[in-house]
């Protein structure tokens, strides 16, 4: 079954200032600027007199499309070769002019036969219809005719000249008057025309309508180019602006109630824009949603998705996150916008044919279809977009003006059968050279027909046209027409296209290499690159990307340029690297056959792997794991580590939950989770049920409902929640008591003994600079926090308990429930996306420290875990100590791998606390380095005998030198990958360590650094996957020669460690496939 997709929701999208309420009222261009009328129900049929209520030819020509307030049509015309600007009012009822204000025009300026004198289309507010010409300016005239007021404001530099429509809002008159010098937004009194504002524009020509929308209550004018800018309409202050359109925008804005879309033609971008930003938003609140496909002139529909027409009669139709969802190809070629009325959408063709187009999701779906289910032809020229009103179509052609009415289903279109031979279409292109006028109408009828004809001649034919054609619809038209061969020389067509100058057309020749490649295509896309045209480095990053996934002999010299853009400083540029980037990686890791080894290899004995899912709610993506949500990220930023619920004994042992029902329903953008959990041990018995629900609007809601099967002693039962240090370290924070007062602090740099926040906080708040807000709130006694890094944690928790006795026997079958609540605010709808698979950077290394000496356990002086929370807790004591000694142990209060991993680093802030405390001078022995459980257990832990023991040592190793540990106790082992990283590292004490540059997705999947022997001058670098899964490895900035490879991994672990040797490519750029839990020591040769 399907629906058809008109929803209530789009009677919102509708602009302030324009009374469109009406049901007889389309009172400016496109209506209310939307495009949108839901309620009407013109007809579906007509033509050779049918339906047709009537027809008035108009004097003079115009593109302006007509008005309508109640029993009044206005449209505008010029005569004369423009020496004479009309504003005419006709009756809706039968056509008959009612009265005709005339204007001499002092100056005639240039222009298009497209555009004429008159192209833009006048506004009315029932009172006064309000038109502007490029000369004499805006014009004002009562409802009967009578002139009000004239405004001057030109003369005007540009070519095709000014077609940008006056809109209305609160009194005044808006008109862009943008053109090759001092272009500017100018607001005048709708009664007596005088000048309010006017505001400068940084652009050049552009011929778009402004938008006025209601954002938050407040209102904007949005106005397109170059950069998109938004002003306050009452005062023309500019509120926020957007770059990376093309230049000569035609089309409008359009706005969904949410986001405002802009694009722009020859075949430009589409942009989404949260309008709620203030300033230069493009790195914060816009989203890129296509770098290509954009028409040259028709305005898109929000739908609310976004329907993009281009000017070839491609229609996509794309989501807010610029997921394709339908397309459909209708051959002709369009310059009018299309409208929304009632169920259907109405475009008509420049050549007189207005199609009839269905936009329809399929029922509990995600599907949707695009499709033609009319056509309807006047014969007539038309290049200006229709009026719907109540249940009549008004159609301006070049001719005549229509009201159309009346019942009957449209006939459905049949494709015009191809024109003859290919040497007859040549022939009729070339028999109409004009490079304006009708001749350029029918060269672009040649090319829709030549696009179908498979022949090998149309291929050099429409590469000839689309570089040297005059006009540049026609080149256009061309070089996507040649896009849609598929003979051995478009591929070496599309080189010539990249090195014409255009960037339309480099756009379109990416396009195509990306998808048949061509001898020689890498180093032309790789160029293009580097510089130029932001979004031409956009095509050619995904054409690269996809020659990646299809030719796995080219991904080593294309790898470096991708590695490259990930740098570029525009936002679209580095998030189209990441994206072709994870699709490289991604495909090279799918490649990789290579053995994962049994659990045995991995973690010492038998393992069960954990339930593991990526969701998503609105902006935030998270890791969904045993119950936890883990890594809540914002683009590249960690808004919050972990969320989990936790059941502690009495001696802070968590024990661990089983659960009995873990269900998750995971959509686009948002999840909701379902748990029924038991943690049951020697010491505690308790039974919890838990709902987590994550919202499109970028709020998490955790509830829990708990209580005891036995009679325990514990301290808390409740939530945590971690906040990353790497992440907030330094970050300012408010605590909101339960009684309502906020007090004021920040997270710590240097670890910090005793409490964060002073007693228990309701709720926690943050703001980065960025302006993203992110609040946890929970209900009941409300949070303490301390810095977990006193306990070998990366993190400040805020711990919650569920309110039952705390150090007391709980009472058996007491029910306690809660609810945490996340919320991120004013999140960028444009986020910086993180870098795509693992790139190493070996030239990027910075010496840093000394690797440490290696002790064995026989060395121990202390067993006590959890020694450096009481050192941090006696600093008086510590200052000025010779030696510091604690313990290394991230098991204090999860035993997961990622706990074991993320909190390596923790040993950098642990020792650069101590020794500011202490003094640089002092010496630091971790005692013990290891990650047995501190708590009682029945024997130790696996993993010591596993690979993860092996890639767990060396991380640790390496944080321990670039940190400036001294000696370290060895407790990991023992087991064959933990004795080897112990004797190679081991025997490197002593020796310098350098920090490596990494980037990569986070949280790090792979951390890496340099060890130099002393006088070794190329340092040898060390790759550990800290991950169960494959890692693809870029390591970029090398020499080009030999490089020995020493792995640690499933393959290698049952048998003796043999190198293995590669050639490193030009490029210095190589691709390390990392197994699962590896540790590689790659040897350059010196």
């Amino acid at each position: 079954m399907k629906t058809r997709i008109i929803l209530g929701a789009v009677c919102a999208m509708v602009a302030v200032g324009l009374a469109s309420s009406g049901a007889s009222r389309w009172p400016g261009w496109r209506g209310d600027g939307s495009g949108m009328a839901p309620a009407a129900r013109p007809p579906q049929a007509w033509g050779q007199g049918r339906n047709t209520v009537w027809r008035v030819e108009l004097a003079g020509e115009g593109s302006s499309s007509p008005v309508v307030w109640e029993d009044r049509v206005f449209v505008t015309a010029s005569t004369d070769g423009g020496a004479m600007r009309h504003i005419i009012c006709l009756a809706a009822e039968d056509g008959r002019e009612l009265w005709r204000h005339s204007v001499a025009a002092p100056v005639i300026g240039k222009t298009d036969p497209k555009s004429g004198y008159a192209p833009a289309t006048p506004v009315t507010d029932g009172k006064r219809v309000y038109a502007f010409f490029d000369s004499p300016g805006l014009v004002a005239v009562g409802l009967d005719g009578t002139p009000a007021w004239t405004v001057p404001l030109g003369p005007f530099d540009t070519p095709y000249n000014v077609a940008s429509s006056p809109v209305l809002f609160g009194g005044l008159v808006i008109q862009c008057c943008d053109h090759n010098r001092e272009s500017f937004l100018l607001a005048v009194d709708e009664a007596t025309g005088q000048e309010r504002w006017r505001t400068p524009r940084r652009q050049g020509m552009q011929f778009s309508t402004p938008l006025v929308i209601a954002c938050d209550g407040a209102p904007q004018v949005v106005v397109t180019g170059a950069a998109v800018q938004a002003y306050d309409p009452r005062d023309g202050r500019e509120l926020w602006s957007c770059r990376g359109l093309n230049p000569n925008v035609a089309p409008s804005a359009v706005w969904d109630g949410t986001r405002v879309y802009a694009t722009s033609g020859r075949n430009g971008p589409a942009f989404a824009i949260d309008p709620r930003g203030r300033g230069d938003v493009t790195e914060t609140h816009a989203r890129l949603l296509t770098t290509v496909g954009g028409p040259y002139v028709p305005s898109p529909l929000a739908l609310p998705e976004l329907l993009l027409p281009g000017d070839n009669g491609h229609l996509r139709l794309l989501s807010a996150d610029g997921v394709l969802l339908a397309q459909h190809r209708i051959r002709d070629h369009f310059t009018a916008s299309p409208i929304l009325a009632g169920r259907l959408i109405y475009w008509p063709a420049e050549g007189g044919k207005t199609y009839l187009v269905s936009a329809e999701r399929v029922a509990d779906s995600a599907e949707w279809t695009l499709r033609t289910v009319g056509v309807n032809e006047l014969g007539e020229r038309c290049l200006a977009s229709p009026a719907a009103v109540g249940e009549r179509l008004f159609l301006r052609t070049v001719k005549a003006l229509y009201c159309l009415a009346g019942e009957g289903e449209a006939p459905a279109g049949r494709p015009a059968p191809l024109a003859g031979t290919f040497e007859e279409l040549r022939a009729r292109f070339e028999a109409h050279p004009a490079p304006e006028g009708d001749d350029v109408a029918v060269r672009l009828e040649v090319i829709e027909l030549l696009a179908t004809l498979r022949e090998p001649q149309a291929t050099p034919f429409l590469k000839t046209v689309a570089l040297k054609d005059p006009h540049w619809d026609v080149s256009e038209a061309a070089a996507k027409a040649l896009a849609q061969q598929n003979d051995a020389a478009v591929g070496a067509a599309a080189l010539e296209l990249m090195a014409d100058w255009r960037p339309y057309l480099k756009v379109l020749a990416a396009d195509v290499l990306g998808r048949i490649g061509s001898e020689g295509a890498v180093p032309v896309l790789g160029k293009a690159v580097v510089g130029g045209d932001a979004l031409v480095r956009i095509a050619c990053i995904e054409a690269l990307g996809r020659l990646a996934v299809a030719e796995p002999a080219l991904r080593e010299h294309i790898l470096p340029f991708l590695t490259k853009a990930q740098e570029n400083p525009e936002s679209p540029v580095r998030a189209a690297a990441h994206k072709a980037l994870e699709q490289a990686m991604a495909t090279t890791q799918s490649n990789d056959t290579s053995p994962r080894g049994d659990d045995r290899l991995l973690y010492g004995g038998e393992w069960t792997p954990p339930v593991r899912h990526n969701l998503r709610a609105g902006p935030i993506r998270l890791k969904f794991e045993d119950g936890e949500l883990r890594y809540l990220y914002v683009g590249d930023k960690e808004v919050v580590r972990r969320i989990y619920f936790a059941v502690r004994d009495k001696g802070f042992d968590t024990v661990m939950p089983r659960f009995a029902t873990m269900d998750i329903v995971s959509r686009d953008d948002g999840f909701d989770v379902t748990l029924d959990a038991v943690c049951r041990s020697e010491t505690a018995d308790y039974a919890w049920t838990g709902t987590i629900h994550g919202a499109p609007s970028g709020a998490v809601t955790f509830k829990v409902e708990g209580h005891a099967n036995a009679a325990f002693d514990s301290p808390r039962v409740g939530f945590c929640v971690l906040y990353g240090s790497g992440s907030l370290a330094g970050q300012a924070f408010t605590g909101t008591d339960p009684q309502g007062g906020v007090a004021e602090y920040v997270f710590p740099t240097e670890v910090t003994p005793g409490a964060l926040v002073k007693g228990n906080v309701a709720s926690i708040r943050y703001v980065t600079a960025a302006g993203m807000a992110v609040t946890c709130a929970v209900s009941g006694t409300g949070f303490g926090m301390e810095d977990q890094r006193n306990f070998c944690d990366t993190s400040y928790k805020a711990y919650h308990s569920l309110g039952h006795s705390q150090w007391r026997p709980m009472v058996v079958g007491e029910v306690r429930t809660d609810t945490l609540s996340l919320t991120v605010g004013n999140a960028p709808a444009g986020a910086a996306a993180p870098p795509a698979g693992v790139t190493v950077r070996a030239a990027a290394t910075k010496p840093a420290g000394r690797l440490p000496r290696l002790l064995p356990v026989a060395e121990s002086a202390s067993a006590e875990a959890f020694s450096f929370v009481g050192l941090n807790g006696r600093r008086d004591q510590v200052k000025g100590a010779a030696v510091l000694q604690w313990a290394f142990n991230p098991s204090a209060h999860m035993p997961d791998n990622d706990t074991f991993t993320e909190n390596l680093p923790a040993i950098l802030d642990q020792v650069r606390t101590m020794r500011a405390v202490a003094g640089t001078a002092a010496k630091v022995r971790l005692d013990r380095l290891g990650f047995d459980s501190p708590y009682p257990r029945a024997a130790r832990d696996l993993r010591n005998g596993g690979l993860f023991g092996g890639a767990w040592l060396a991380a640790a190793i390496g944080y321990a030198g670039l940190a400036g540990v001294d000696e370290a106790v060895v407790a990991v082992g023992p087991g064959p990958a933990a004795d080897w990283v112990a004797r190679e590292l081991g025997g490197l004490a002593g020796c310098a360590i350098h920090a490596v540059r990494t980037d990569g997705p986070p949280p790090p999947p792979v951390f890496a650094y340099a060890t130099a022997r002393p006088g070794q001058a190329k340092p040898d670098l060390w790759l550990v996957n800290l991950t169960d899964d494959a890692q693809a490895v870029a390591v970029a900035e090398i020499e080009a020669g030999q490089v020995t490879l020493n792995r640690l991994n499933t393959a290698t672990l049952a048998a003796t460690v043999q190198p293995e040797t590669q050639t490193v490519p030009a490029g210095g750029t190589m691709t390390v496939r990392l197994l699962p839990y590896e540790v590689c020591r790659m040897a350059v040769a010196q």
